[in-house]
């Protein structure tokens, strides 16, 4: 995120939750069951329309111990290239809530940088779905705090399987800003989950 460096200072813990999804009109009705469309949702390259939110809670922030939020809305929109290839998209738009980092200076919210990244993904797989693509990360953060202040490119790739219940997978983003000072940002993000029953799910990130 765009405050990853202050963060390997100042916090004590974190907990990340995907705390919903919005899937659009008309899909839910292609899915087996709800459990089915959950693990959907949880496939970053899926060959399915939808807008998860995930929250992520830093605890021990500031000299006062407080709790950043950063809200990640991630619309995934899929496109058909070819029979054998679709090109999807995934965009991450990060609301940020910061506590205050210093005495007397107050709590404070606004957008952090975006990051667009365009899989491309073979439209049929085996047990392994896989894509891998460029990303972008746009200056978009309204104030200094919540963004690295300059445009940055790179390269993602994501990998899961889905095993009865279970979603396994993985995502890499490796990032090299474009103009200034250059820096290097390289994050990765492992899940396991399981949908235990049609409306109750687990995850582990």
């Amino acid at each position: 995120m765009p405050v990853a460096r202050s963060q390997n200072r100042l916090l004590g813990a974190r907990l990340a939750l995907p705390t919903a999804f919005v899937v659009l009109p008309g899909v839910a009705s292609r899915a087996d069951d709800t459990a089915d469309l959950t693990q959907q949702v949880q496939n970053p390259v899926a060959k399915l329309i939808s807008v998860p939110f995930q929250n992520n809670s830093n605890f021990g922030v500031g000299p006062n111990g407080g709790v950043q939020d950063v809200l990640n809305i991630e619309p995934i929109v899929p496109f058909k290239v070819t029979d054998n290839w679709n090109v999807v998209t995934r965009t991450i738009i990060p609301l940020i809530h910061q506590p205050g980092l210093a005495p007397g200076v107050g709590n404070t919210s606004g957008l952090g940088d975006i990051l667009f990244t365009p899989f491309l993904s073979p439209a049929k797989t085996d047990s392994i779905i896989w894509g891998i693509g460029p990303a972008f990360q746009f200056a978009s953060a309204n104030k200094d705090i919540f963004g690295q202040g300059k445009f940055a490119t790179g390269l993602s790739a994501a990998a899961l399987t889905i095993q009865g219940h279970w979603v396994i997978g993985g995502l890499v983003n490796d990032l090299v800003s474009v103009a200034g000072v250059s820096y290097r940002k390289t994050f990765i993000r492992c899940w396991c989950s399981c949908s235990w029953t049609t409306t109750s799910r687990t995850d582990g990130t």
